[in-house]
């Protein structure tokens, strides 16, 4: 019985303690969430102006992370053609894929 009853009820006393301190503070809008919300009026926020700072830069990087990525692309297809060069006639020649 007590291999039974201990078990069922760590997991229930887990499940209203989850329900007491993550889940009803979200219901009623006083929860910090991961994602960036604004603060409702007359409500303390969670969130800080660093976060707000976070958010707004994340935002805009879209061009920079693209252009981050073309010149690693660029970076990896030097150094293939390096790998190529240094590989002689009876070395194993390895097979790139072309980038998508």
């Amino acid at each position: 019985m007590t291999a039974y009853a201990l078990p069922l009820l760590l997991t229930a006393a887990a499940g209203v303690l989850t329900y007491l301190f993550c889940v009803r503070p979200m219901l009623k809008g006083r929860g910090c969430h991961m994602m960036f919300q604004q603060p409702r009026a007359g409500q303390a926020s969670c969130h800080t102006a660093a976060d707000a700072r976070q958010a707004a830069q994340n935002s805009t990087d879209g061009a920079s992370t693209d252009a981050e990525i073309a010149r690693l692309r660029e970076e990896i297809q030097l150094l293939h053609h390096e790998l190529d060069l240094r590989s002689g006639d009876d070395a194993v020649q390895l097979k790139k894929e072309e980038p998508r």
